[in-house]
């Protein structure tokens, strides 16, 4: 049935015709894999950047996309992506998804005994600056494009606002921030959206069934 699904959002895309190009980081799975199939069917062409090739293969099938190798935390990799997909025709729309997390060996949240100097060293080198990486690499094709578009994900976990306060506020909820220029002359510039998608079944959590 999910196969199924998936197929149908690649095959609404391919009778709508395309509109923006879209490059999704870590899209072999989780939100990414579902921002794509949503995109697809809307009728955007879609990269999936993946570092684990046999997956994003997989994944790049089952949506209709198209897959890219890019790994966020080596630079010739997304070197090569950016030159990949600027030699394609460029690029709208950035979606910085690629991100991980803690986890003790039983698939735990780490508490503070477990968080060690190496491993929030692995963790900003991937979402952190991973995603000053692939920013960087991507913002001369971004600035070509009419209207250009940056994603960042975010969580309400993110938020020390949030996550400190005396009545603790829902985190799964969606919640989107734009930030432009305020000059006129600058609006060229590519728009920023932060975004803490709503609450589903990703990797990072216990209910989550990959969808392949």
């Amino acid at each position: 049935m999910r196969r199924t699904r998936y197929r149908r959002c690649a095959a609404v895309g391919a009778r709508s015709g395309n509109m923006t190009t879209t490059l999704i980081t870590g899209a072999d799975k989780g939100l990414g894999f579902e921002t794509a199939c949503r995109l697809i069917a809307a009728a955007h062409t879609v990269y999936i950047g993946c570092s684990d090739t046999e997956r994003g293969l997989a994944a790049a099938e089952l949506l209709g996309a198209r897959l890219v190798h890019l790994d966020v935390t080596d630079e010739d990799s997304v070197q090569a992506a950016a030159r990949t997909i600027g030699d394609d025709g460029g690029l709208d729309v950035l979606i910085n998804n690629a991100g991980i997390e803690g986890r003790t060996p039983d698939g735990e949240v780490i508490t503070a005994a477990d968080t060690t100097a190496e491993l929030m060293r692995t963790l900003f080198e991937t979402n952190v600056f991973g995603t000053v990486r692939v920013t960087h690499a991507f913002l001369p094709l971004l600035q070509r494009s009419p209207a250009p578009v940056i994603v960042n994900l975010s969580s309400g976990l993110a938020s020390i606002s949030r996550t400190t306060a005396p009545t603790p506020r829902p985190t799964c909820i969606p919640v989107s921030h734009t930030r432009r220029p305020k000059r006129p002359s600058t609006w060229s510039r590519p728009s920023t959206q932060k975004l803490s998608p709503p609450c589903a079944s990703t990797p990072l959590n216990p209910a989550t069934r990959p969808p392949i």
